[in-house]
């Protein structure tokens, strides 16, 4: 059972939102995962924030903020907001590519730069772009007079960074992590992995992506000049595609999961 897939499923479905509050709860030592203090240190690190800068850190005082507003040049909601003790740290998470806003970030960083909490501070912002690919990265240059700096960060390393503590509390190198947290963060894993990581493949002169959750659901999405949008005829695609790479049978199930399954198998082994 996964909980993530379950909750996707139907009428209903995990958005960026949901993932943000998963992500604060699990930076926020305070909660009740059992974590400490362990994956906020990982994950400042992969910041490339300094050990310094980390040990001076009130870890346990943490005030880490969702949906944080500002109001430059319109109303925005910044994910995920919260300080270090050099640092005002702006998480921009995104979950899908489709999601992305032209001068987002900038947009963001100006007016956090002049919101009420923090216009008079003298910590420099650290702009994070929270993305699941490479290429992703936004044209933006925060203010380096201040010392403001902008990463970019991959979901599949804040994965990483889970798994590696899973593996540390299996060899009995940090505290025993709860049970049920140890459950949850596979089962979150499972499901950004699927959701973030999607194979690409060109079919009838079109590019296309494909996802395969964990459920064995199958969704299907095609490039077109300003974003990624759902295939409405899925099958047809996988079809095409599965005929083009003699792999389509006649007698095999004939539906989006069955077939989606078997091209989703194939282009995951990079034998294209």
């Amino acid at each position: 059972m996964n909980i993530f897939e379950i909750l996707n499923q139907g009428k209903g479905c995990i958005n960026e939102e949901n993932i943000s509050s998963f992500l604060a709860y699990l930076l926020d030592p305070n909660e009740d995962h059992g974590l400490g203090t362990v994956f906020l240190e990982k994950f400042l690190k992969k910041l490339n924030l300094t050990d310094g800068e980390i040990k001076t850190t009130n870890m346990n005082n943490l005030n880490i903020k969702l949906e944080f507003q500002v109001n430059i040049p319109a109303k925005r909601y910044i994910d995920i907001v919260f300080e270090t003790s050099e640092h005002i740290i702006a998480i921009e998470n995104k979950i899908l590519e489709s999601s992305k806003r032209p001068k987002q970030l900038e947009d963001e960083y100006n007016g956090l730069k002049s919101s009420e909490n923090y216009k008079n501070s003298n910590k420099a912002i650290l702009m994070v772009y929270l993305v699941p690919e490479k290429d992703k990265k936004e044209n933006f240059e925060p203010d380096k007079n201040n010392k403001d700096k902008y990463e970019l960060l991959l979901w599949k390393d804040v994965n990483k960074i889970l798994i590696k503590i899973l593996c540390k509390e299996n060899r009995g190198r940090i505290n025993p992590i709860y049970d049920y947290t140890k459950h949850t963060i596979k089962a979150f894993i499972s499901f950004m992995n699927s959701t973030t990581q999607p194979e690409y493949f060109y079919c009838n002169e079109k590019y296309y992506r494909i996802f395969k959750y964990s459920s064995g659901k199958i969704l299907v999405q095609e490039e077109t000049k300003n974003a990624w949008k759902n295939v409405k005829s899925s099958i047809a695609i996988v079809r095409d595609k599965l005929k083009e790479l003699n792999l389509y049978e006649e007698k095999t199930t004939q539906n989006t999961r069955s077939l989606g399954a078997k091209l989703y198998k194939k282009l995951t082994q990079n034998m294209l």
